[in-house]
């Protein structure tokens, strides 16, 4: 018999669902994906995340929910979602945007939808970790398959997302390891700058995450007198880069160094077997993840970089739906 649940992921410019699918021999597929950008977003693509209401957030996700759930049999509901999250109530307890703070996912989902079902509320980082993690010995993301055992999987794995943000997940021993303040592994925040004449803040999230390098690539091309609408994306500072623009190299060396510094003290103090990487940003951008890989070699402990597995994510964006809805399905011991 196939049992279905419901992924969502509200990240920082859209909203991603998805019905998983388990079979009887424990395969796992999306049967059906949808995925919403905010107004804001939708209208503007130079609209920072910042500037998105937290209540704008709730609505399209509830939009998204509203669709997937059509008359199907549902045995459960994940969410997760940017900002802090407190897994025992649900509730977000730290975030960016205005007015998301406070936000009670499991009382506004059973006031919505008036089911009688199992929802579960966790940090989006931490939700992708989940899913690299069981699905380690997986082949592609085409081919995987679920099992509780979880079996032949690194001791400790991290998960970084570099996206609109900067955001990461560990996994320690078959359990979501959230912290004495549930937001271990998080290194966004941690302080850098960069050895450059730009200014865009003190922490690497301002220099690594998408909004950060199309800035840094706009006032490097200012400083030059070249017109800064050459890099109004990562697909044009992509392109640029392979062709072997300056500023766009310089831009990316920027960022790489930003992440690979939180990498290396990652690597160096918690000591994981395996880190990999997912989200848009080092999607959209060729060369991003082999010049994080290369900074970090060069800056951490050479026995604990030597003994770790860096690779990219298998699931790609479908990475925060699909460990939402399988935190769903089967939660790790401490959750």
């Amino acid at each position: 018999m196939t049992r279905r649940y419901i992924g969502i992921d509200i990240g920082g410019s859209s909203v991603k669902g998805g019905v998983v699918c388990i079979d009887k021999k424990d395969a796992v597929s999306i049967e059906e994906g949808l995925e919403k950008n905010y107004p804001q977003i939708e209208k503007n693509w130079g609209t920072h995340k910042s500037q998105i209401s937290g209540q704008t957030k709730i609505d399209v996700a509830l939009d998204v929910l509203r669709k997937l759930l059509r008359n199907k049999d549902i045995g459960g509901i994940g969410i997760c979602t940017t900002g802090s999250v407190d897994t025992k109530t649900g509730i977000i307890t730290d975030d960016q945007k205005e007015g998301y703070v406070g936000t009670n996912w499991p009382d506004i989902l059973r006031s919505n939808f008036g089911r009688n079902i199992q929802i579960h509320v966790i940090n989006d980082a931490k939700a992708a970790a989940w899913a690299e993690y069981i699905f380690w010995n997986s082949v592609g993301s085409g081919n995987l398959l679920f099992s509780e055992k979880y079996n032949n999987l690194p001791d400790i794995f991290a998960h970084i997302i570099v996206g609109s943000g900067v955001g990461s997940g560990l996994i320690i021993k078959g359990d979501i390891h959230h912290g004495a303040g549930g937001v271990a592994g998080e290194f966004g925040t941690l302080y850098f700058t960069p050895r450059s004449y730009i200014n865009l803040g003190q922490d690497i999230e301002s220099y690594a995450a998408s909004t950060g390098i199309i800035k840094a690539a706009q006032l490097l091309a200012q400083q030059k007198h070249i017109d800064p609408a050459k890099y109004n994306s990562l697909s044009e500072i992509n392109e640029l880069y392979m062709r072997r623009d300056e500023i766009a190299k310089t831009t990316l060396d920027i960022a790489s160094q930003a992440i690979g510094e939180g990498v290396v003290a990652l690597v160096n103090i918690v000591g994981p077997s395996a880190i990999t990487f997912g989200g848009g940003t080092i999607q959209r951008i060729n060369p991003y993840f082999e010049l994080i890989k290369t900074y970090v070699s060069s800056r951490a402990e050479q026995p604990a970089f030597e003994a770790v597995q860096i690779r990219v994510g298998k699931l790609g964006k479908d990475a925060g739906v699909l460990g939402a809805a399988c935190l769903a399905l089967s939660k790790p011991k401490n959750y």
